[in-house]
């Protein structure tokens, strides 16, 4: 909403002339007190949705007028005013702000991440929980068969939520068919999650992480 009024600014320099600028920081604040929004990495307070319909009828308004109207530009004086319009926004936002703090136990540890550099080829498969997975495919040159389904696009394909529950159900009753069924070749097993152990061979172990070459691994 803030971005679409914004783009309609020019228009409303033509109309309130050299106030638009605060009048822009005067409609910004009052935004922020009636709906101070969400400034969380997970967003409980999405606000109410006619702000949407807003957003798009100003949006579609300041881009007809942009193409019909003549005259002076009004670049320089929208700019200013939209961002006034949003300083109260950053203002609020970056008050609130404090570093996201890694939840314990979250973390995977350096020697599974060595572990699996050194003992897993480049583009083998690796089979894990969905966090797991997660995070290790960002540390090593590997493939993963699952991964939070909200960061993975829900195609027919990707299965997403699907993946998600073979891994829940591999951690509840251990049945190596499920990561043999995605062609995986090894298997990571964080021990905070399952006390299952496996008769295969171990290539890696900690207090938390166990590293397993599946059968079926090159």
């Amino acid at each position: 909403f803030a971005f679409a009024f914004a783009g309609g600014l020019g228009v409303l320099s033509r109309i309130v002339g050299p106030l638009l600028p605060l009048a822009a920081l005067a409609a910004g604040i009052a935004l922020q007190v009636a709906l101070p929004g969400d400034f969380g990495y997970v967003l409980d307070d999405a606000g109410p949705p006619w702000i949407t319909w807003i957003a798009v009828v100003g949006a579609v308004v300041a881009l007809v007028v942009g193409l019909v109207r003549r005259g002076p530009p009004v670049e320089a004086a929208a700019g200013w005013a939209a961002a006034l319009f949003l300083l109260p926004v950053v203002v609020v936002g970056r008050g609130r702000w404090t570093k996201a703090e890694q939840p314990p136990g979250r973390a995977l540890s350096d020697g599974l991440v060595a572990a699996v550099r050194a003992e897993v080829p480049a583009h083998a498969i690796v089979f894990s929980d969905q966090d797991t997975s997660y995070r290790l495919a960002a540390l090593a040159p590997v493939y993963i068969a699952v991964a939070p389904p909200g960061h993975v696009a829900d195609t027919e394909a990707n299965r997403p939520h699907e993946r998600a529950d073979d891994a829940r159900r591999f951690l509840r009753t251990g049945d190596l068919s499920i990561p043999e069924s995605y062609g995986a070749g090894y298997l990571v097993v964080d021990r905070d999650r399952t006390d299952r152990s496996f008769d295969l061979q171990q290539l890696y172990r900690d207090e938390r992480f166990s590293l397993y070459r599946l059968p079926a691994s090159p």
